[in-house]
């Protein structure tokens, strides 16, 4: 799938969350880390590619591309973009006040 990331939005214990437009126009989020580190973004693949639920997020595909700014090889899982943000982005929104 072709798309074009934007700015980053969230960084994560192994990866960065950035927003991404396809060439359709559809924004979608993609998770990447250095290659040399995707093993936890490998197995999150694997997972999501198998699983198919309203529920989660939907899995859209993977690929490995560089680094504009240091020519590192990137693993990048693409994925359904949420635009309220993480489950926990939620719960702190609507935490109750005591």
């Amino acid at each position: 799938m072709s798309y074009r990331k934007g700015p980053v939005i969230g960084r994560g214990s192994s990866a960065t969350v950035s927003v991404a437009t396809t060439a359709d126009g559809e924004l979608v989020a993609v998770k990447s880390t250095s290659c040399t580190t995707s093993m936890l973004l490998q197995k999150e693949q694997k997972f999501l590619a198998k699983l198919s639920s309203p529920h989660v997020i939907k899995y859209i595909g993977f690929d490995i591309d560089y680094d504009n700014n240091n020519n590192i090889p990137m693993y990048n899982l693409l994925l359904e973009y949420a635009p309220c943000g993480t489950i926990s982005d939620a719960l702190h929104k609507y935490k109750p006040h005591h």
